[in-house]
């Protein structure tokens, strides 16, 4: 990296990756070289708050276009912890193991059966509602969203493909774009392993609000420290802080 940054000809030749995408890729390489990154080191990168402010496109847009950029091997994104940076590596050569689409099915995954009778059958794909909240799904939120909900089939032994449950990941995916697929196994797990909930299990548990998903961070947070007794949204004012008996507590009993 130089601070002259060129588009390789294998990606400016790329069809499957927007325009808009690879015209992203030297801005990115150039933030990076500012940052004082090599060739092939991570790098902790502005905000993508920022990034879409210099590259001068939306955020979600440009969320789309970091993600075709991670699929396509040009990019690798990672982090260590919830609580830091998002570290980034910026490839001058495609990566051949880059990611796949998240609904593709590898050969390695389907019993081979020699009957034609009963040839292997697939999973139903997950359906991504084109809009949530009255706003377009990107490319980005659904890849991670779809993610999501595959971690929680798994982690909670289900298989769950509604689009409801995946409206609500959506959402949160929105309000924490900083979480990556690791954080969000990280807080299903956790919130798993010490339900606060009654009834049947569902995503819902966990991304049914803002409130909810801020307190089932707070339980990941907590793993593996001394156990504090955990505030029910449901029955906090504006789902933080103390709850309403608590406040009747405080003003005479009354609630």
């Amino acid at each position: 990296m130089s601070g002259w940054e060129r588009v390789p000809a294998e990606l400016h030749l790329d069809t499957s990756i927007s325009p808009a995408a690879r015209a992203l890729y030297p801005v990115l390489r150039y933030l990076a070289w500012q940052a004082g990154a090599k060739a092939w080191e991570e790098v902790a990168l502005p905000s993508e708050s920022s990034v879409a402010a210099t590259f001068g496109a939306s955020l979600s847009a440009t969320r789309g276009y970091i993600s075709e950029l991670i699929d396509g091997g040009w990019i690798e994104r990672r982090r260590v912890a919830m609580s830091s940076p998002m570290l980034y590596v910026i490839f001058d050569i495609r990566q051949l193991n880059s990611t796949r689409p998240v609904n593709s099915i590898s050969v390695d995954s389907l019993s081979l059966q020699t009957s034609t009778d009963n040839p292997p059958v697939s999973p139903p794909a997950i359906r991504v509602p084109a809009r949530v909240d009255g706003k377009v799904v990107t490319a980005w939120e659904a890849n991670l969203a779809t993610a999501v909900l595959e971690v929680w089939n798994e982690e909670a032994d289900q298989s769950l493909r509604g689009e409801t449950h995946l409206k609500k990941i959506i959402l949160r995916c929105r309000e924490y774009p900083e979480a990556t697929i690791d954080d969000h196994r990280r807080v299903i797990r956790a919130n798993l392993a010490a339900p606060w909930w009654r009834g049947a299990v569902s995503p819902s548990v966990i991304y049914g609000n803002d409130a909810i998903f801020e307190s089932s961070i707070e339980t990941a947070k907590q793993e593996g420290k001394p156990t504090q007794p955990r505030i029910d949204p449901a029955a906090t004012r504006y789902g933080r802080g103390l709850t309403t008996r608590q406040i009747g507590e405080m003003f005479g009993g009354q609630s």
